[in-house]
């Protein structure tokens, strides 16, 4: 094992991982543990219950170390074995009741498997046996961490607001300068429309972290979000004059004003975002999204491709490059941009997630674009059931089941996205589509002729 895995193995086992942000890294512990470096060896060799015999060793050692049975059952779920894993948990909770982090392990469970009442309950348990924890401090304040982030995004999932302003106003007693719990308070007080206090918690995070975007950012996306557009700008415009040399801010400001169809406005926050940070790429991808919702895919592919060219990885920079390739007319342009998603789908396969249905979404579209009709359809009919479409999807969508005759379906999708104010790159040929079948008539269809 390579020396980096190995101590993210023994980070991960001895329980120091508990913060659950993914965009923190992980914190390595600040001793090493000798027993528990060798269970881990000794795991990886196959021999579970010796590994767990040390494992034991160590707890007794350091009481701020996780009990051996969760230790045992991360180092199982880290190589795959979830049914070892999940009994290593049962076996926690009946020798540790009164130790809170296999309830919480439990409960992630239960979440990753969309079962959210069970995880819910879970988490609660792990909350209620965390507040009352009596071991060492630092392992207390990490249990409360994690018990309470499971319970809170529990009803986060759910759009549960007021139980998720709670329980985060609960955990803020704990931990009040955790900025990343700041900003979720701040969405759910935004949610349930305590806008006030929703200023006043961002003005808190910008002064814990100023890094963090202006609250005025929020703001304008939480009116733009209940369709007061005209509160939104003025938030928007605020952020800009009290931000004009963050970065951060002009590309903000930028995103947002793609979501409106205010490409001017994009294209000016791009060009003072670029003169600000070294790296411009994010810049540029706004100037080629701007392109493409103006109707100019060649001259936001040539964008891309001078992108594509410094970050060939990057996810947003792939789908913009296909997008643009498969708004063209010229059928090579087509089979480019299938080659692009067929790379990105292949590593953004999970539709819960919102980068997932991205991706499953415009490779069938541009399966549809290239003739095959039939395994569009059937990408399509997975993403549908999978969570909410944009405007972008539902119109690939709609345009897939007219082909497979569902033209039901089609118009209920096409009205959808038509009253979307968001912008999309399809919106007007949403609305030729739509048109034509209010009056009958035969629309042309991309590649109407399936490849068999």
């Amino acid at each position: 094992m390579g020396s980096l895995a190995f101590l993210w193995l023994h980070t991960l086992v001895v329980g120091q991982d508990n913060n659950q942000d993914e965009s923190r890294p992980l914190q390595l512990p600040a001793q090493k543990y000798p027993d528990v470096d060798d269970a881990i060896l000794l795991f990886k060799r196959g021999n579970a219950a010796a590994a767990l015999t040390l494992l034991q060793a160590a707890s007794k050692k350091h009481p701020e170390i996780s009990p051996p049975e969760v230790m045992l059952a991360r180092l199982c779920f880290a190589s795959q074995q979830l049914k070892a894993g999940k009994n290593a948990l049962q076996s926690a909770v009946i020798l540790h009741r009164e130790d809170p982090e296999a309830w919480s392990l439990l409960g992630d469970l239960q979440f990753k498997a969309t079962n959210w009442a069970e995880a819910e309950l879970l988490f609660e348990k792990a909350v209620g046996l965390a507040r009352n924890y009596t071991g060492i401090s630092t392992r207390k304040k990490a249990q409360i961490q994690l018990a309470f982030n499971g319970l809170i995004k529990s009803y986060e999932v759910r759009g549960l607001w007021q139980l998720a302003e709670s329980n985060l106003l609960q955990w803020r007693t704990f931990d009040p300068k955790n900025v990343n719990l700041l900003r979720r308070l701040a969405i759910a007080q935004l949610n349930i429309d305590k806008i006030k206090e929703a200023t006043k918690t961002l003005q808190a995070v910008k002064v814990l972290d100023p890094g963090q975007l202006p609250a005025n950012v929020s703001l304008g996306l939480y009116h733009q979000r209940k369709g007061d557009s005209d509160q939104a700008r003025q938030a928007m415009n605020s952020a800009l004059r009290e931000n004009s040399q963050s970065a951060a801010t002009q590309i903000a400001v930028g995103r947002w004003a793609l979501s409106t169809g205010d490409t001017e406005l994009a294209r000016s926050c791009a060009k003072a975002s670029e003169s600000l940070q070294k790296d411009p790429m994010v810049p540029q991808l706004l100037l080629a999204s701007a392109e493409l919702l103006d109707g100019q895919p060649e001259k936001a592919e040539a964008i891309y491709r001078e992108v594509y060219r410094a970050h060939p990885g990057n996810f947003e920079t792939v789908a913009g490059l296909a997008l643009s390739l498969l708004k063209q007319s010229e059928e090579k342009k087509w089979v480019q941009g299938l080659e692009h998603m067929k790379v990105i789908a292949n590593t953004n396969k999970d539709l819960r997630t919102t980068r997932g249905r991205q991706a499953v979404a415009l490779l069938a579209w541009a399966l549809f674009r290239n003739g095959n009709i039939e395994q569009a359809d059937q990408l399509m009919q997975g993403i549908i059931t999978s969570g909410e479409l944009s405007p972008e999807m539902a119109y690939y969508a709609a345009a897939i089941f007219k082909a497979k005759n569902r033209p039901d379906a089609a118009r209920q999708l096409l009205t959808r996205a038509i009253q979307s104010q968001l912008a999309f790159v399809h919106r007007t040929e949403a609305k030729r589509l739509l048109e034509s079948m209010k009056n009958g008539e035969p629309t042309e269809n991309q590649k109407p002729t399936e490849k068999k």
